[in-house]
């Protein structure tokens, strides 16, 4: 017989751990632990467990991924579920003689006996957490996918500081010691999610991400459409540990903008598998972004849950170097980076500490700028009003003027008394001769009580400009006095 070695762990959901040399056979023997079809009397207590799910009794086995076949992920029924899938399995057994009945031989579902018998565990509930062994619970934590060992993957490092951190110092430090805790602290969440954009395709920005999703094996995911992040039901995340969203995201569509800040900071994460009850677990999610588009996330004037960098164009479609990165990374390559990073000190660092004002998270910043925000930067920048009167540059026709500006995207909803607030917030008077006027401060004013309300936003071109005359003054308008 073949050097092999099975341990069943009944006190794990890393029940099955195969040692086998060079024998595929053997591995396929293993692997038969995850046929429903070759279930029975004798391996049922491997293939299935019962777990109390919020109250609920539910029978757990190791289902295929939608994702990915050959990932494993827990899947859920109802007892009746449960006796219904296995009605053609049976344990026949002898029973002996009594006053009113002879020795017999009788027929038992196996799914009763196996629910029935005194032996069988029942685990109270289910944990997914690298770090700790609870004899009580299912840890849905069973390991990365790539053993960690010591490995040259100097190529992709270079790829790191120099494309993807653009050369920027500060962006390489945050990157390497963002992917050291994601690897020393599998089962954490980072709080703090990873941004890499650039509008160039073919620069590299999701080779990263892929790398890390193979590196984390059952724990790691790559999403390409928003349903699998905004779904409802999304068992998938319930032994993720890092998600990779890969073009996936929208940050225009309040959506999925308010899921992704969820699962980036909470604590704790809902997940909902079909048919059965909502369960909270404990939300372990580290996740990385790419794009093609100028907007990646929707960023606050103060945020602290996106770190976002513009990837450098320099190796953009260089197929050559890419190559020779992958075949690095799949010559031991990977093992060597989780090794150096699982190995690199930390201390108290934690990714929310020192998030890189890079010129990227400011661009996002001011493409996430509210819409009366917008609307009102958009004539700083320009200098120029729209609807003018003819008494001065810096004064515009007030009905006309909120007319216009409800004509803006996501404006519509604005009344007069809303946007007359939101002007006089930035040291605009309202005048009523001659009609209703609105009078704008200096130029060079309102741009430095701009800059100082939102320092992300770059300087103006030209600070000491003043107001200019727009080309479509209306000659007839009446002189403001």
């Amino acid at each position: 017989m073949s050097e092999i070695e099975i341990k069943i762990h009944p006190d794990s959901a890393d029940f099955l751990r195969l040692v086998a040399k060079n024998d595929a056979a053997a591995e396929l023997d293993a692997q038969r632990l995850f046929i429903l079809n070759e279930i029975s009397v004798e391996n049922i207590d491997e293939m299935v467990k019962l777990v109390n799910n919020n109250g609920k009794p539910r029978v757990m086995r190791w289902g295929k991924s939608g994702f990915d076949p050959k990932v494993r992920v827990p899947e859920f029924m109802t007892i009746p579920d449960f006796k219904a899938l296995l009605q053609n399995r049976a344990v026949y057994k002898d029973l002996p003689a009594t006053k009113s009945k002879p020795a017999r031989t009788v027929r038992v579902d196996l799914a009763k006996h196996w629910l029935e018998d005194p032996t069988r565990y029942i685990y109270d509930g289910l944990v997914f957490d690298s770090k700790r062994n609870s004899k009580d619970e299912i840890n849905l934590w069973r390991g990365f996918g790539i053993t960690p060992a010591p490995g040259d993957w100097s190529k992709m490092e270079e790829h790191i500081a120099k494309i993807l951190a653009a050369g920027e110092a500060p962006s390489e430090k945050y990157l390497l010691h963002w992917l050291a805790f994601a690897f020393q602290n599998p089962t954490e969440r980072a709080e703090v999610a990873v941004a890499l954009m650039s509008e160039a395709k073919g620069t590299g920005k999701g080779m990263l991400g892929r790398a890390i999703v193979k590196a984390f094996g059952a724990h790691g995911l790559q999403i390409l459409q928003r349903s699998q992040l905004t779904g409802k039901f999304n068992a998938h995340h319930a032994l993720c540990g890092f998600l990779f969203s890969d073009e996936a995201v929208r940050p225009d569509r309040v959506e999925d903008d308010n899921v992704l800040k969820g699962i980036i900071t909470e604590d704790t994460i809902q997940i909902e598998r079909k048919g059965i009850d909502l369960v909270t677990m404990r939300n372990a999610l580290k996740v990385m972004l790419a794009s093609n588009n100028s907007k990646i996330v929707q960023a606050s004037e103060d945020e602290r849950r996106y770190a976002v960098f513009e990837v450098s164009t320099k190796r953009q479609q260089d197929q050559k170097y890419f190559r020779a990165i992958q075949e690095q990374l799949d010559d031991g390559g990977l093992a060597g980076m989780m090794y150096d990073l699982q190995n690199r000190p930390l201390g108290e660092w934690h990714p929310r500490s020192g998030i890189p004002a890079t010129k990227a998270l400011k661009a996002q910043q001011v493409l996430s700028l509210g819409a009366k925000e917008s609307w009102l930067y958009g004539y700083l920048l320009s200098g120029v009003l729209d609807c003018q009167s003819r008494a001065a540059p810096n004064i515009v026709k007030s009905g006309e003027f909120f007319d216009l500006a409800r004509k803006r995207p996501k404006m519509g909803h604005n009344g007069d008394p809303t946007l007359s607030t939101f002007l006089e917030d930035w040291g605009c008077e309202r005048k009523r001769s001659n009609g209703s006027h609105w009078v704008f401060p200096p130029l060079s004013e309102m741009r430095t009580a701009w800059l100082k309300a939102k320092p992300f936003c770059p300087p103006f071109a030209n600070p000491e400009a003043e107001w200019s005359s727009g080309m479509d003054i209306d000659d007839d308008d009446d002189e403001f006095g």
